[in-house]
């Protein structure tokens, strides 16, 4: 399973990489997440752990790991964690679907 942005394939793994590639990061994380195509760029919406607020500073410091994990232009969306629009759909393998 992978987005298809212009070409470039784009996996979540790829995404959990960056996520999990910086430790401050990773630890504020549930691990779900949303990839989209949004036009002009990747879209990635991510879930916070409870008690943490989106900010501007957080989300430059994901646009960032990002960027240097995807070979595509992205943008971040961060979510509290009883915000995060997506519930959590199980596939019958119980995985979470990224895409």
């Amino acid at each position: 399973e992978h987005l298809d942005f212009d070409g470039t394939k784009v996996y979540p793994d790829m995404v959990k990489n960056a996520l999990y590639s910086h430790p401050d990061l990773a630890k504020i994380i549930t691990g779900y997440f949303r990839l989209q195509k949004d036009g002009k760029s990747v879209t990635v919406e991510i879930q916070l752990k409870g008690g943490m607020k989106p900010s501007g500073q957080l989300d430059g410091k994901f646009s960032e790991a990002l960027k240097k994990n995807l070979n595509v232009p992205s943008r971040t969306m961060l979510y509290t964690y009883n915000s995060f629009p997506y519930a959590i759909e199980l596939d019958y393998e119980k995985k979470f679907r990224y895409i």
